[in-house]
């Protein structure tokens, strides 16, 4: 996992959530229709997950959890 320092709402969510935002993020972005409905299930805004994604440096982890999402929406 990231060696990155976490802020103060980052280790609050993962608290609330029982997981690392590492693992959280790409569970819940792959489970929303929206980034922006994944955000909200953090509590978060959508541009604050954004920016996590990009602190945490977990570009690709985020990009192949939204793959999954659109293969399960063109399933359905």
């Amino acid at each position: 996992m990231s060696r990155i320092r976490k802020t103060r709402a980052m280790l609050d969510v993962e608290d609330r959530e029982g997981k690392l935002l590492e693992i959280l993020i790409p569970e819940i972005l792959s489970e929303f229709g929206r980034d922006s409905d994944a955000a909200g299930k953090l509590g978060i805004l959508p541009t604050t997950l954004s920016h996590w994604i990009s602190k945490l440096q977990i570009h690709d982890e985020a990009e192949s959890a939204r793959e999954k999402r659109l293969d399960k929406q063109a399933v359905a």
